[in-house]
């Protein structure tokens, strides 16, 4: 069982993550995102707002150093949870890959967000790390946090639909699944499935989020459990 890594938490039971089941599913988050904050109150909204600022549009060249340093970032936080994930691995194989994104690889716009995070974790680890893309997106998709709600086991089959096997060149020991922000876990759930199905289910896949959404509660209610 990797072992977290200091400042990095384990989703457990008390985190409500509708998708993530804390017995069999392995995912580590850093920061708590607010969706309701502003930038300025808080650190983790600023990143992910920085981080995200091609998903919202072109972004000039004042805006472009913010979007590198929060890339660059997310890469550094990385880095000492992968080391311990690969020490725990021993001898066996790791790659990494990330959630994709709602844009695809060639569309105007796409955003490459997580692809540089990985790039960047894989050029500090290589040749122990390697580069996968073992699924992809068949069509572009609302991003998640518009799709509102929770989302059930409907949510789950229709991230499946629209994700397309690839397979890996040489099966990994391990699969370090990135994302910036998770929500419910659908897309790290579908993707873990996927893999599971297709590849060996000796595989072990490792959920790795920057941020976990969560929600201030309100007035008059009880404050949430702590994290």
């Amino acid at each position: 069982m990797p072992r977290p890594t200091p400042r990095w938490k384990r989703v457990g039971k008390n985190h409500a993550v509708e998708h993530i089941d804390p017995g069999t599913d392995i995912c580590f988050f850093l920061m708590n995102y607010e969706p309701s904050v502003s930038y300025d109150e808080s650190e983790a909204k600023s990143l992910i707002l920085n981080f995200k600022a091609l998903s919202r549009g072109p972004i000039s060249e004042r805006q472009k150093p913010y979007r590198d340093n929060a890339c660059r970032r997310f890469a550094n936080d990385l880095e000492p949870l992968v080391k311990d994930l690969l020490s725990d691995l021993g001898d066996g194989n790791a790659a990494i890959t990330f959630i994709p994104t709602s844009t695809l690889p060639g569309d105007d716009g796409y955003d490459d967000r997580l692809e540089t995070v990985c790039r960047f974790v894989v050029e500090k680890f290589q040749p122990r790390l390697s580069l996968v893309t073992p699924t992809v997106s068949k069509a572009g998709r609302s991003p998640v946090s518009k799709s509102g709600g929770r989302r059930g086991p409907a949510y789950i089959a229709a991230i499946s639909d629209n994700l397309s096997w690839q397979g890996f060149e040489a099966e990994p020991n391990l699969l370090i699944v990135i994302d910036d922000v998770v929500t419910s876990g659908g897309q790290f759930k579908a993707i873990k499935n996927l893999v599971l199905e297709n590849a060996s289910q000796s595989i072990v896949v490792v959920g790795i989020f920057w941020a976990m959404t969560i929600h201030r509660p309100e007035m008059n209610q009880s404050p949430p459990t702590a994290f």
